[in-house]
């Protein structure tokens, strides 16, 4: 069965004259986590907002053979939840607790606090002692931090996570591998993480797909030609992902 399918996707801003995205093909029919890379612009982030339905575009996305664009917000919030790009992914005035429990509110799936998954996610991000502390008193990896928790506590099962090691020391980048690598977490999900970070993407992703002139392509030839393809696995070596973008 095909889980996420994208048919010719297309999109182009306002006040542009060429598209960012063009005719984007992607299929994918296994649980995991997915790797999106690709140079600044070139259209990681309207991918993402695309398959959030935060765009108008032109194509058909499908969740589990169902049209995002004929999908009511229930049903979006039921499927989708994500992490994007930046600080604006929290309310700072309100702790971490109180972050949880409103963006859970909101999706009408109120998080019990006291409930042993709640704190179980606390302990695998390292944030006991952090519950009670207004966000904007929290480090940028902090911050960070709490927003991929908030971002995977709904355990929906399509996950885009935008820039997720954007702020996280090593230490917290190291402990957002593992998470990533967490059958419990990652279990009948697919997560599609966006990052600049090669050696990042190589340790949780089980495949990656790259976009380049404004398009996504099929893996095909791997072997024959290293520096035409735009879908590659994660073995692939840094030398040759250079000379590729």
């Amino acid at each position: 069965m095909t889980l996420f399918n994208v048919q010719n996707l297309n999109f182009k801003y306002k006040d542009s004259n060429i598209k960012t995205l063009s005719n984007v093909n992607l299929s994918i029919s296994d649980y995991g986590v997915y790797g999106l890379l690709g140079r600044n612009g070139a259209g990681k982030t309207t991918f993402i907002k695309s398959c959030l339905n935060l765009l108008a575009y032109d194509g058909t996305i499908l969740y589990k053979g169902v049209n995002l664009s004929k999908m009511n917000k229930g049903k979006i919030v039921d499927n989708v939840s994500a992490l994007l790009e930046g600080n604006r992914n929290l309310y700072w005035k309100l702790t971490l607790k109180e972050n949880i429990i409103f963006f859970s509110e909101i999706r009408g799936r109120r998080i019990d606090t006291n409930s042993t998954k709640y704190k179980e996610f606390l302990k695998k991000f390292s944030l006991e002692k952090s519950e009670n502390i207004l966000i904007e008193n929290l480090s940028r990896g902090m911050q960070q931090k709490v927003s991929i928790m908030c971002t995977l506590l709904f355990e929906t099962p399509f996950i885009f996570l935008d820039e997720p090691t954007l702020g996280l020391d090593y230490e917290s980048k190291s402990h957002l591998v593992d998470l990533l690598k967490d059958e419990s977490i990652i279990k009948d999900k697919i997560i599609f993480v966006s990052s600049h970070d090669l050696n990042f993407i190589e340790n949780v992703c089980k495949d990656s797909f790259l976009i380049k002139n404004h398009t996504i392509n099929t893996y095909e030839n791997f072997d024959k030609n290293i520096y035409e393809i735009h879908f590659f696995k994660t073995s692939l070596s840094k030398t040759n992902f250079i000379a590729m973008i």
